[in-house]
């Protein structure tokens, strides 16, 4: 089926890898989506973008469109799977002529009760969807795309901006039109024998086939002898930084470097770079990256996201590696928590000196509980809590110097705690997690 793409933008070995399923678990859904992504991009690039001039603010090049696209792909997954599929009737991506009677209308504005609907009032399903996509799918991934993935932000009224936009989603409703009608029928049915079929002419060696043994004798195209003499893990990170020393233009980025080489063949004992996953990179930038930036004066998680794109481009580019469209699916789904949790621990922090804790009474405290504790629930001022070791629930907290409004079901906080008569207190916070961190804590 490669051959309905003029040109393939991304590969079913990358799509597969940064899909979080494996192959058996793949449906009909997934295999739609995966040919949107190659078409939209296919389109942006030659219909679109050829026409802007090379320093227009939305020009992209060929990989940024692949990502562009794979990221449309994702939101327009998610938004299917929350609004369309299984909690409405009115079958819109499937009868796009139909017109809304009275009772579907009533049912759009049901399943719709706590979103930010349009205003404008829609006669026919076709110009719902394009309401609805445009909304929940397109504006919001092309800003959080131009802001996280180049830099700027972009103003949606501006009339580029609306241009790009409805381009896009013209054309993601052409492809529900095309392709749709026969794969979302049944969007859940198993997929796997197309994706099999993919596979087999898939040239990106997906099926791990190659593989280097010592002392094997094998046939190296020229260039490949100086991939595999320095696929050393700390080699490959020094030949990052000996590339782009402009990534880590700050002294802290370096250290952060330094620390992930460690992070690779200490923690780890990760030889090769081939051998790594982007579920270990995930730990690192979800774990330590946090800890190592929390007593920068200069806030720069942001700007450590992009360095690890471009490390992630650079091993997929130079290792044959395929990390940089499963980071990017992380970063955009975990990213606004871990920049939300950052700064709760970076303001307590500049709030709450370590040398003031340690002068304090506090410090001496004698009943201090001391770990990782689960946000359960949140009432008024107080919080229950839950150590993620211990399993044990302590209920009555009051979190003393946090803004508790800023706080989440599901934050992992580790502090220091001391009993007070039948409720606790916050001593010491050591660190807000995002959710997504307890796999790495446990």
């Amino acid at each position: 089926m490669a051959e309905q793409f003029k040109k393939t933008y991304i590969s079913v070995h990358e799509f597969v890898d940064s899909w979080e399923k494996e192959v058996y678990e793949l449906t009909n859904l997934d295999y739609f989506i995966f040919l949107l992504i190659n078409n939209l991009a296919g389109e942006i690039e030659t219909t679109y973008l050829s026409k802007l001039s090379d320093t227009n603010l939305l020009q992209l090049h060929t990989e940024e469109t692949g990502t562009l696209s794979f990221n449309m792909g994702d939101s327009l997954q998610m938004f299917f799977e929350e609004y369309c599929f299984d909690s409405c009737g009115l079958n819109c991506p499937l009868r796009l002529q139909d017109s809304l009677s009275e009772e579907e209308q009533n049912e759009r504005q049901m399943v719709f009760a706590d979103a930010p609907l349009p205003k404008t009032v829609c006669r026919t399903k076709a110009k719902c969807l394009y309401s609805e996509i445009s909304t929940f799918v397109v504006k919001d991934t092309l800003l959080d795309f131009y802001h996280f993935e180049k830099g700027f932000i972009l103003d949606e009224n501006d009339p580029n901006f609306v241009k790009f936009s409805d381009f896009i989603v013209k054309n993601i409703l052409a492809t529900i039109q095309k392709q749709g009608r026969d794969l979302l029928q049944n969007p859940g049915e198993n997929a796997s024998l197309q994706f099999d079929n993919l596979i087999k002419t898939d040239d990106s060696g997906w099926d791990g086939s190659f593989n280097l043994e010592a002392g094997e004798d094998s046939e190296m195209s020229d260039g490949d002898e100086w991939k595999l003499a320095s696929s050393g893990s700390a080699d490959a990170i020094e030949n990052f930084k000996n590339t782009y020393p402009e990534a880590f233009n700050e002294s802290s980025l370096l250290l952060l470097l330094n620390r992930f080489s460690e992070f690779l063949t200490e923690f780890l004992e990760m030889k090769r770079i081939e051998n790594l996953a982007v579920e270990e990179v995930e730990e690192f930038f979800t774990v330590i990256v946090i800890h190592e930036l929390l007593v920068v004066e200069q806030n720069l998680i942001g700007t450590a996201a992009e360095m690890f794109r471009q490390l992630m481009r650079f091993l997929d580019y130079n290792y044959d590696l395929h990390l940089s469209l499963s980071f990017e699916a992380f970063l955009k789904k975990a990213f606004p928590e871990i920049e939300r949790t950052f700064q709760i621990s970076r303001t307590y922090g500049n709030e709450h000196p370590l040398v003031h804790f340690l002068l304090s009474k506090d410090a001496s405290e004698p009943a201090i509980l001391d770990g990782f504790f689960e946000v359960i629930e949140i009432s008024g001022h107080l919080a229950s809590v839950k150590d993620i070791h211990l399993k044990s629930r302590f209920d009555f907290v009051e979190l003393v110097g946090l803004d508790i409004v800023q706080i989440k079901p599901g934050d992992i906080l580790h502090m220091q705690i001391s009993a007070r008569g039948t409720s606790y207190r916050l001593n010491r916070l050591e660190m807000v997690y995002p959710a997504h961190a307890k796999l790495y804590l446990n």
